[in-house]
């Protein structure tokens, strides 16, 4: 990368790496000659890496934010008015939770947020993380307590260009946090409803709280789009049409955004790139959908 900042923060940053380094070699080096067990070397090995981990935490979340603020931020700005970007910010937990139709797990995180307009759509991005608790017990009794990622991509949520009345999820066959049509969080007040075409029933289940307007929404046209974005997508999609608000779940198994790893040898062609094929993650959905067409706002 060009920028003279971040270039001085990679080096830095290696510096300070290759010091943990030799001094866990060193301490390596001195638990053998004491204990004169090999296992010792890994002692060293481990007291190297949380060195490392602690002593750097905040001399890369500077690196990070200042990639944020140059690369990831002006590029933004190319496509969206009206933009309110913050790395360290997500979206609100309770934003999803209080939707009834979208579970948050027992541990959620999210950062990147966005806000903003795309061809005069409002839309809120960010990251999120969503985790559940396990918890498992041996023969002789003894717990282990483990948390599995139940979600790691993006949410979105998009003003849409129809209004409805009732709710409604359409949503790929293994996407993990829907609240509704799942044994564990079955609500009753919502229906299963098959389509007429048979790819895209096998491609997504949906849920709603009146048939009706499932109909109204997805259209023949509406539902190749949906099977269009599929395609193109790389991760388990979600849509849920809620309080007149398109809600977009991509669980890629990534964050977006991210820094390179200072070892990589990147150019800002590159960089700008990635960045760019991210964005259109959230431009995709305006034009595919074409959430810009405002003819057709009217109450079922």
């Amino acid at each position: 990368m060009e920028n003279k900042k971040l270039n001085e923060l990679k080096e830095q940053i290696k510096r300070e790496e290759n010091k943990c380094l030799i001094l866990g070699i060193v301490v390596s080096v001195v638990l053998f000659l004491i204990t004169k067990s090999y296992i010792s070397i890994f002692g060293g090995i481990i007291f190297s890496i949380i060195l490392s981990s602690v002593s750097l935490s905040s001399l890369r979340h500077e690196y990070q934010s200042e990639f944020k603020r140059i690369f990831v931020e002006n590029t933004l700005k190319e496509y969206f008015t009206d933009l309110v970007y913050d790395s360290n910010k997500g979206l609100d937990e309770n934003i999803l939770s209080s939707t009834g139709m979208i579970y948050t797990g027992d541990k959620y995180q999210s950062n990147d947020f966005a806000s903003g307009k795309y061809k005069d759509v409002n839309f809120m991005q960010a990251d999120v993380k969503i985790d559940e608790l396990h918890v498992t017990r041996d023969d002789k009794g003894h717990t282990k307590a483990y948390y599995v990622t139940l979600f790691l991509g993006k949410w979105m949520i998009f003003d849409f260009n129809k209004e409805f009345k009732a709710n409604f999820q359409v949503v790929e066959k293994n996407f993990s946090v829907s609240k509704i049509g799942d044994s564990v969080f079955k609500n009753s007040k919502f229906e299963k409803v098959e389509m007429e075409g048979i790819k895209f029933n096998e491609e997504f289940t949906i849920y709603a709280e009146n048939a009706h307007d499932v109909y109204y929404i997805l259209t023949p046209q509406i539902m190749e789009k949906l099977h269009e974005l599929n395609e193109k997508i790389d991760g388990e999609l979600y849509f849920g049409f809620i309080n007149n608000k398109l809600y977009i779940g991509i669980d890629t198994g990534s964050d977006s955004f991210e820094a390179p790893d200072v070892y990589d040898k990147v150019t800002d062609k590159e960089v700008y790139k990635k960045i760019k094929k991210e964005i259109s993650l959230i431009t995709m959905f305006v034009d595919t959908l074409e959430l810009d067409n405002g003819i057709f706002r009217k109450v079922v």
